[in-house]
């Protein structure tokens, strides 16, 4: 068979087996996942092979796509007690997702508070999206107010972490290639950061805790922030660090990884302009008071310095301090428009290697069961003299102001009709936070082979003639290579070795789209990503649970090519 493939993917395949290709983990994803073609291939008239003369083409596939950066931004004001510890008992749902065969993730995880300061909080000590790295048992003063003993939520805590610190191994970044203790945890393929801990008296653990374990003692972030939260700036805040080469936490964020920002609060944005403090205060401009005549603001500044309202529509805007319309450089409120703005570079950035990226926001917050943000009035005068607006949901808890603010971010970063906006008034957040995952999932796209490989036999389905080969690079310049043995059933990895690799087939899509399943296995399945591009082979690396690809890793596949794709690939275009 002749080795007809377009001379565009050839020579990208010579290039990353010079060294130029990212780290592969878990699953790789070919050459900017779609192989940079437009799916036809070529009449065979430039005649290129990659020179073994056995009529294959080498496709190297690399990994820009098994990286995830999540960053937690959880409300720690008084009234988060409750809603910490459901989000605590239901992050295994997310974590279960991100480490599925079938997602093998490479994931790090940041935390940090919406306390970024306000004039009416001077006591509290905001961590202006600072990561937080430390066990919930350590800062039990965290979960107390005024002073008194801790509150009945540091059981959010408590009943659910084992440890008294949580220790972090040293370990380079991209940016970085110094092993320093991060402020994060990053976890691939089961092996992680985290190192020998503290166990708490009375517990029984291992010196080193679980992934789950760790994350059940860094996510309560304790109920003593301000009342007046800034979930957005926090979040702005916290990205900037990452981008600080002299924070601890630079180097977070990885080019070539799906970035995810979760908000979980009960509260309206408070985000405001360091400019306009006056609004607050009680010797400053009084415009945005529920009750002008009081001693105090309440929290209803927030929305009412935010919002403007038309029946049930509401939407962001923005006033000055006496509450005229003006622009956003001179608003009270810092615009969404900032944070818009923000997570779009970063996008936009990480698009330049992979046209398909996509930032993921979700919230947890004071919306409907359904998703749905409403905004109303109420007959309960107190809620709104407290929050400028009526409850978006209640719960056995109390009732929550609507988010407005952090909607409009959440829309405008919506990846097609995901679902990204979820209640904190649900007594299980687990549906919340596996759509967080699945969202992230579906971001990880596959190995699609970028060239119509060729059946060899006459039997029934695809039969395909491929050789895959890993290299990898030592420290010392050495280069290791591997031809990886295929997978036993299920992809189960055989003994004796740590990765081998299955070729899936079955599912091709037909010249009108449709797939049809030769076998009942599911197993032996293209992705739908695959097979609605028109290829006809997936490939899929898989390794042993605890064993990660090394950090160069390159996966080069050498199959037998169709000399009739009309026939073998009818869905490419």
């Amino acid at each position: 068979m002749s080795a007809n493939i377009r001379r565009d993917v050839i020579l990208s395949a010579v290039a990353l087996v010079l060294g130029c290709s990212p780290d592969t983990s878990g699953v790789g994803s070919i050459n900017g996942a779609d192989g940079g073609s437009d799916g036809a291939q070529d009449d065979g008239r430039d005649d290129e092979t990659d020179g073994d003369g056995a009529g294959g083409s080498g496709i190297t596939i690399a990994n820009p796509n098994r990286k995830v950066d999540i960053l937690f931004v959880v409300d720690n004001a008084a009234t988060m007690g409750p809603e910490q510890s459901t989000l605590n008992g239901n992050v295994l749902s997310m974590l279960e997702v991100l480490e599925r065969p079938d997602v093998a993730a490479d994931v790090r995880l940041a935390f940090t508070t919406t306390d970024s300061g306000n004039p009416m909080c001077p006591d509290s000590a905001p961590e202006h999206g600072e990561f937080r790295l430390t066990s919930c048992r350590s800062r039990p003063g965290d979960f107390t107010l005024d002073g008194d003993e801790p509150l009945d939520e540091f059981e959010a805590c408590s009943s659910r972490c084992a440890f008294d610190s949580i220790g972090i191994a040293p370990t380079p970044t991209d940016v970085d290639p110094t092993p320093l203790a991060r402020p994060w945890i990053e976890t691939r393929n089961g092996v992680n950061n985290l190192a020998d801990s503290t166990c708490a008296e009375g517990q029984d653990c291992d010196t080193v805790p679980t992934l789950f374990e760790a994350v059940q003692c860094l996510l309560p972030q304790g109920i003593d922030g301000c009342a007046y939260p800034q979930p957005l700036e926090s979040m702005y805040a916290a990205l900037e660090r990452a981008r600080d080469q002299d924070d601890p936490a630079f180097g977070f964020l990885r080019d070539d990884a799906v970035l995810s920002v979760v908000f979980v609060t009960d509260r309206t944005d408070c985000s405001f302009s360091p400019d306009h403090e006056s609004i607050f205060l009680p010797e400053g401009d009084r415009t945005f008071w529920s009750l002008p005549q009081a001693d105090a603001p309440t929290p209803a500044v927030c929305w009412n310095a935010a919002a403007e309202c038309d029946g049930g529509e509401c939407s962001a805007a923005d006033f000055d301090p006496l509450g005229q319309p003006t622009s956003a450089d001179e608003a009270v409120m810092r615009p969404v428009s900032r944070y818009i703005e923000q997570l779009q570079a970063i996008e936009d950035d990480k698009q330049l290697t992979d046209a398909d990226q996509e930032v993921l926001v979700s919230i947890v917050a004071g919306a409907g069961s359904d998703g749905e943000v409403t905004y109303a009035g109420s007959d309960d005068t107190a809620f709104v003299e407290e929050y400028g607006i009526g409850p978006g949901c209640s719960s056995a808890f109390g009732a929550v102001p609507p988010p407005l603010r952090l909607r409009e971010l959440a829309d405008a970063l919506r990846v097609e009709d995901d679902d990204n906006i979820f209640s904190v008034c649900d007594s299980d957040y687990s549906l919340a936070l596996n759509a967080v995952a699945n969202a992230l999932a579906a971001q990880l796209r596959p190995s699609c082979m970028p060239a119509c490989v060729a059946d060899t036999d006459d039997a029934v389905g695809l039969d395909p003639q491929c050789s895959v080969t890993e290299r990898s690079t030592a420290p010392d310049g050495t280069v290791a290579e591997e031809d990886l043995v295929p997978c036993g059933e299920g992809g189960d990895v055989p003994e004796g070795v740590d990765a081998c690799v299955q070729l899936l087939s079955d599912g091709r899509a037909d010249a009108a789209g449709e797939r049809a399943f030769l076998t009942e296995d599911r197993g032996d399945d293209l992705s739908r990503y695959c097979a609605e591009r028109g290829w006809n082979l997936e490939v899929v690396v898989r390794r042993r649970w605890g064993v990660a690809a090394p950090d160069d890793a390159a996966v080069e596949v050498l199959c037998e090519l169709s000399e009739q794709p009309a026939l073998d690939c009818p869905a490419l275009p």
